[in-house]
């Protein structure tokens, strides 16, 4: 490491050794940041269908919109649901689970038809509609 004026000047080793410091520092700080994940649907409509896989790793915002999960699919929720307006349909022989919390608001709605099932590993928070005609599983097992 060469001192000048007003400025230093790195040897190849030197640089390489402070790339690689950052890139750790990086990696370590960066990692906390993974439940900021989310899947937000504002006004649209998402379809899972028929025998496809979704995995949504962290929170699940519906604010207006519709999540509609079809026949033979399944999803999984790794986070809270959070369904304010619009609404969580599985509809058929369908399968969703929920890692943390489902919260339905004043006006939201889950529909979970039969047959198929709903598993809610947190609890469930309900001010809105949720209709059950299949099964809803609640805490984990």
């Amino acid at each position: 490491m060469k001192m000048k004026r007003n400025h230093i000047e790195l040897s190849t080793t030197h640089y390489v050794g402070l790339v690689i410091a950052m890139a750790v520092c990086l990696v370590v700080f960066g990692t906390g940041s993974v439940s900021a994940q989310t899947l937000v649907t504002n006004g649209a409509t998402i379809h899972i269908r028929e025998n496809a896989q979704v995995v949504v790793n962290g929170n699940t915002e519906i604010r207006t919109g519709d999540v509609r999960v079809y026949n033979q699919a399944r999803v999984e929720f790794r986070g809270d649901v959070n369904v304010v307006r619009g609404g969580l349909y599985m509809l058929q022989d369908s399968y969703a689970r929920v890692v943390r919390n489902l919260v339905v608001a004043n006006d939201g709605i889950v529909w979970r038809y039969a047959p198929g099932s709903l598993d809610v590993e947190g609890s469930i928070f309900n001010r809105g509609e949720l209709t059950n005609d299949g099964e809803i599983n609640i805490g984990k097992p």
